[in-house]
């Protein structure tokens, strides 16, 4: 039982190629999970890019009012 509460870190290469998991994270998704994580990946976009936008309106409106 000890071994399998014990945290393993890997970054970089490694993790990418999936060394660093379980048995239980490698399992196959059916298209819909791959569907809805393909969309949450475009929604982080569009989030960060909306958040971008709101402080560039937001400099934009105080350089206006320091005129």
């Amino acid at each position: 039982m000890a071994h399998e509460s014990e945290k393993t870190i890997v970054s970089g290469a490694e993790a990418r190629r999936g060394l660093g998991a379980r048995p239980a994270d490698k399992r196959v998704l059916s298209g819909m999970e791959a569907k809805q994580g393909v969309k949450l990946g475009v929604m982080r976009y569009v989030l960060i890019i909306s958040m971008t936008l709101v402080v560039i309106g937001f400099v934009v409106a105080w350089a206006v009012q320091r005129l």
